[in-house]
């Protein structure tokens, strides 16, 4: 006859019997959360804090992270213990025969008892939880270091409801592991493999995708890595923990508390059919044995080996499939001692174990040899929306205020509408020179046979009509991007959208900078006005550029400019420019820097305006106006023609020093006197920096030190 005992009662049952632990959970909690910020804020309660602004922003941005223990990881790592801590004293009467006798033979239902041990140890982590988050919020109200408003009480509120969910995903990570198994050092490998599961698999197609697929770009988070973050357990608990005060707190905790329901639900349902003789045993199920080593050792030994070759910086290959093989069949001997604990039985299940390593070898033979044709891909035309191509020297010779501010122009450089054919005609080069083993990675190798510059990497973002995006990189003659990249360039509104000083706001710049061909940077003293007008001129010159301009020819100069940061921006006064530019003459200049905007021959309203100004760029160098020269060669220079001729030019005097570096594999050559220096820059060819040059490559470079305290630089070719 079943009992009609409520389950309250057995609730309160339980915890009596793990007061210890209960006591525990009140204590750490009370240490970790207002004991902890009763320390902190007093710390950050100093003279003048309430009139620092910044000091109270920064205090805002990490106040939540008082409510949920993940102020410290030492605070995180504690929490999650108390976690296993309630699921293993719980539930560990399953893993005792005595105990497992005693329970099944009570007059109470199996989902009664499941019930009771799972609510209660879930109280004995939410109770104090709970109230000493309250008392963290009474410290902080009590400190008077943030005004208590709806703002703050939400953040707070977030940071504990992110806790609540963190908890809620692990607690039945661990039970659905705990009644998977027979014993408790089983079990708590089980809680490690059940957290970390989805991860380590996910991640090493990830991994396996930027080691074997030569075309492989990531420019952002893939949906692998978003899979891995979201299908974790013990990853969905570290970063709801950081995410708790921000916008992407609701998707975690909602994903949370689906995954921690489908765990509950699966444990439920095993915990009713649990077998009194599993207790004792590895695993409480044997049959399922077989299929939980081959679902473990195929991803793990992936992962495991490509962290070794990543970190001893040795190239994927057949090294990869042998390390990965071994990997196997070591974590499938350790495996089965697990199971049996008997070292003559680690090779009972051999066949689960060929299966393993044999699906090992398939994972890494469809990665090494393509069999999905990612390398391949190229989408139909009639499924492209946009494309965009952003070649390697891009990100050198294009200068952008902030990080998205690059990746936007990165990812929505559209090639114009009427020369998509002549972007798929690229991404098809491309794709044709991957398969005659011309990859990204390999044109700037030393050793390979086409770093002349004949080739250069580009980026192609693909957008599908779906909403799909997809990015893919390739190696391209440079000589066919270029022609392509001139008919691009002849639609003003790609041109638009690739520049940035046609994004900027003009009217808003601390300071701008002209640096000439000898690097000597020099600050234009202009006003508001004059600052916006020589923009306006520029992107003047710049749209109305021909295209081989933009391409080829040399750079007589370049601007820099110096933005306002971009918080302060919509709120910033022409007072308060006229102040930050005024300061930045005596301490530096302000702001974000933006340079790179090249000024060429051609731009006549630039030079002009320059000239009106009062600027005259230099166009040659004087060596009576120099006290030293220093120049550093390169091995692939060391044999030009210009460089012999320097040498035997040279008077060796006191002020010529000749200093060979890294064991002769580069030269550098200081001078001082007039004729020395003469002779070294009638005879160095300048590096030209334009849309589709390598700059990766360089002869050297020379360090110019003038009378006037200013210094210059030049790269040489």
């Amino acid at each position: 006859m079943t009992s009609k005992i409520s389950c309250v009662k057995l609730i309160r049952e339980n915890i009596r019997h793990r007061m210890w632990l209960a006591a525990l959970c009140a204590v750490a909690f009370l240490l970790m959360m207002p004991v902890y910020s009763i320390l902190y804020l007093n710390s950050m309660n100093g003279p003048g804090y309430e009139q620092d602004p910044d000091q109270l922003s920064f205090f805002l941005d990490y106040l939540p992270t008082l409510f949920n223990c993940s102020r410290l990881a030492l605070f995180a790592g504690v929490f999650a213990i108390l976690v296993l801590l309630c699921v293993l004293t719980g539930f560990w009467h399953i893993h005792s025969r005595e105990k497992l006798d005693l329970y099944h033979a009570l007059p109470v239902r199996r989902g009664r008892l499941y019930a009771a041990s799972y609510l209660s140890g879930l109280t004995m982590l939410y109770v104090p939880y709970l109230v000493c988050a309250a008392l963290t919020a009474a410290v902080v109200a009590a400190s008077g270091l943030v005004p208590m408003t709806g703002h703050v009480a939400v953040l707070c509120l977030r940071a504990v409801l992110g806790g609540i969910a963190a908890v809620f995903v692990l607690y039945n990570a661990c039970i659905f592991a705990v009644v998977l198994t027979g014993r408790t050092v089983t079990a708590l490998l089980a809680c490690l493999a059940v957290s970390v599961y989805p991860l380590i698999a996910l991640y090493s197609i990830f991994m396996l995708q930027g080691d074997f697929f030569h075309s492989f770009y990531n420019t952002g988070q893939t949906l692998t890595e978003r899979l891995a973050l979201h299908l974790s357990p013990a990853g969905l608990f570290i970063f709801i923990l950081q995410e708790s005060s921000t916008g992407s707190f609701f998707t975690l905790t909602a994903t949370a508390i689906v995954i921690g329901a489908v765990l509950m639900t699966a444990s439920f349902l095993l915990y009713r059919i649990y077998p009194s003789e599993a207790a004792g045993n590895a695993l409480a199920f044997p049959r399922s044995a077989p299929v939980l080593k081959v679902l473990i050792v195929i991803p793990c030994s992936i992962f495991a080996a490509l962290l070794i070759l990543d970190f001893m910086q040795i190239p994927n290959g057949i090294i990869t499939i042998l390390l990965s093989v071994l990997a196997a069949v070591l974590l499938c001997a350790v495996i089965e001692f697990i199971f049996h604990m008997d070292l003559r039985k680690l090779f009972r299940g051999w066949k689960s174990s060929l299966t393993a390593i044999a699906g090992v070898v398939a994972v890494l033979c469809v990665f090494q040899f393509d069999l999905t044709g990612y390398d391949s891909y190229l989408p139909d035309e009639g499924e492209l929306k946009t494309v965009s191509i952003y070649p390697d020297s891009f990100s050198y010779y294009f200068s952008y205020p902030g990080y998205d501010d690059r990746t936007k122009a990165e990812t929505e450089s559209y090639v114009p509408a009427d020369q998509t054919d002549a972007a798929y005609a690229l991404a098809q080069s491309g794709i044709n020179n991957l398969e005659n083993g011309i990859t990204p990675d390999s044109i700037y190798e030393s050793a390979s046979n086409h770093t002349d510059g004949e080739y250069m990497t580009a980026v192609f973002h693909y957008t599908l009509n779906s909403g799909r995006n997809v990015s893919r990189q390739y190696a391209i003659r440079r000589d066919e991007l270029k022609e392509a990249m001139t008919g691009f360039l002849a639609d003003k509104e790609y041109r638009r959208r690739l520049f940035p000083v046609t994004q900027i706001d003009k009217s808003r710049t601390n300071d701008i900078t002209v640096t000439d061909l000898y690097g000597t940077e020099e600050l234009l003293e202009l006003d508001p006005g004059q600052r916006e007008a020589l923009l306006n001129a520029y992107e003047t010159d710049l749209m109305n550029a021909d295209p081989d301009t933009l391409i080829n020819e040399t750079e007589v100069a370049q601007l820099n400019i110096y933005l306002p940061d971009p918080d302060d921006v919509s709120t910033a006064e022409t007072s308060d420019r006229r102040t930050s530019r005024a300061s930045s003459s005596t301490t530096g200049y302000s702001g974000y820097l933006m340079g790179e905007l090249y000024i060429y021959p051609g731009f006549s309203n630039t030079l002009d305006l320059l000239g009106s100004y009062g600027y005259t760029l230099s166009e040659d160098i004087d060596p009576a106006e120099l006290i030293s020269l220093r120049m550093t060669v390169y091995p692939d220079s060391v044999s030009g023609e210009s460089f012999e001729k320097i040498q035997a030019g040279l008077s060796r005097t006191a002020s010529v020093e000749i200093i060979e570096e890294y064991s002769g594999e580069t030269i550098s050559v200081e001078v001082t006197s007039e004729e020395d220096i003469a002779l070294i820059l009638d005879n160095i060819s300048q590096k030209h920096f334009g849309m589709l040059d390598d700059y990766n490559t360089s002869g050297g470079y020379v360090d110019i030190s003038y009378k006037n305290g200013e210094f210059g630089y030049i790269s040489l070719e």
